[in-house]
């Protein structure tokens, strides 16, 4: 028997329109709430259906984590919380330009939540875990503020590194002096090298000083906050899951930094985006060196010689897929959307905008990450996407090739971008 299901819908403090009865049918969902605040002075009517019985599905991107929060509240008071679907129709087909034909924009939102219900393939994932323990290295007065911020989430340790002055000890975070000379690992399993390590001596009165320096000395943790101001400790810092890395003179981003730092704390999954067959890869026979394709173009340094093949770490690859497309064997590839699942989607958003329009719309293919903030900002602060052109987000547009666009051209998309 299939769940029933409710379709929350919220006009953003009016400032977009909708029709709530294609949504409604897109959805195949059994009833429609249409409100103006759903995270705010409405908040009640998304806890009641979070409540109740049917499965819900509310189409608000830009909030998502506010109502899985609530979902949370909502099972921590009644053990029992609706499943929960969030999806943007918002940013992606709700604020357009001012002369944006409105059926259109509401095609294109039934578009985008059909194929929302469409089922998603499940790339491997693992399960990552954090404790919060959190090292930060940097300047003395930088280290000791970003500590303050973070202190209540995570568990914290200052390695600065200049002789700056620290005007009071405190208990609820450790203080060392030295010189970060090595890092490796991500999220939950960072290992980390410093020279001339000086722990904090708390005792006595006056000015603070530093014990005995260790030539060399080891720590682990799980967060990894770098306010050195130089080079970042990784190459594609960005992608490193758990490594925040600012310049600490840039005013406002030790607050930026502490906002997303102080969550990192308890079971991530990360996806496992390659597959690797190590009696395909030629990186090596009887000690004799072979292929070092995918060790030369790695942005993340994830992939590492072990023997007569290659391995490569998932917890620090990004995804990117450089090794698969230059592996000469095929010993790596990478567990990508389908080209079934890909083209799927493209049809159904095709197939109801010109239900709706009886015209026929343009694709724009974007990152889910980079692609989709570009959209949120173009949105806020421009004209937004145009009226008929429908995006579809994937992890790496650089999969999107002939057969992809072709697909496209023949489910009827006027333009593939």
């Amino acid at each position: 028997m299939t769940a029933s299901k409710t379709l929350l819908l919220c006009s953003c403090d009016k400032s977009q329109t909708f029709d709530s009865e294609a949504l409604r049918k897109a959805a195949a969902a059994d009833q429609v709430i249409a409100v103006d605040q759903l995270c705010g002075n409405e908040m009640s009517i998304a806890a009641e259906h979070l409540g109740a019985s049917s499965d819900v599905l509310i189409a608000c991107g830009q909030q998502a984590a506010f109502f899985e929060r609530l979902a949370e509240d909502v099972y921590a008071e009644t053990q029992h919380s609706a499943p929960l679907q969030s999806i943007d129709i918002r940013d992606r087909a709700g604020w357009s330009a001012p002369d944006a034909k409105p059926e259109r924009l509401h095609a294109k939102q039934a578009a985008l939540v059909a194929a929302a219900q469409l089922p998603a393939p499940m790339a491997p994932a693992k399960t990552i875990q954090s404790s919060g323990v959190c090292c930060i290295v940097g300047p003395t007065e930088q280290a000791i503020r970003m500590a303050g911020l973070v202190q209540d989430e995570l568990g914290v340790t200052c390695i600065v590194n200049d002789a700056g002055p620290i005007q009071l000890p405190s208990a609820a975070y450790d203080v060392a002096k030295g010189q970060l000379t090595g890092a490796y690992g991500a999220l939950g399993n960072f290992k980390l090298e410093f020279a001339h390590l000086q722990p904090l001596h708390p005792a006595g009165r006056g000015e603070l000083g530093y014990e005995a320096a260790k030539p060399t000395a080891r720590s682990e943790c799980d967060v990894f906050i770098d306010l050195r101001g130089g080079a970042p400790a990784f190459p594609s810092h960005e992608k490193r899951n758990g490594y925040f890395w600012a310049d600490p003179k840039k005013t406002g981003e030790l607050e930026r930094i502490a906002l997303t730092a102080r969550e990192m704390v308890g079971e991530f999954e990360k996806t496992v985006y390659f597959r690797l067959e190590e009696s395909l890869c030629a990186h090596s026979r009887a000690n004799k060196p072979g292929c070092t394709r995918c060790l030369d173009v790695c942005p993340t340094e994830a992939i590492f010689s072990f023997g007569d093949h290659i391995q490569i770490d998932s917890d620090i690859c990004a995804g990117c897929g450089s090794c698969a497309a230059v592996c000469p064997t095929s010993a790596v590839t990478m567990n990508e959307t389908p080209f079934e699942a890909i083209t799927k989607a493209v049809e159904v958003m095709a197939k109801v905008y010109r239900e709706h329009t009886h015209e026929s719309p343009r694709l724009v293919f974007h990152t889910l990450e980079a692609g989709t903030e570009a959209i949120a900002n173009l949105a806020r602060y421009d004209n937004g996407l145009a009226d008929d052109l429908i995006p579809m987000g994937l992890e790496h547009v650089d999969r999107i090739g002939h057969a992809e666009i072709m697909a496209a051209f023949g489910a009827g998309y006027a333009e593939v971008l």
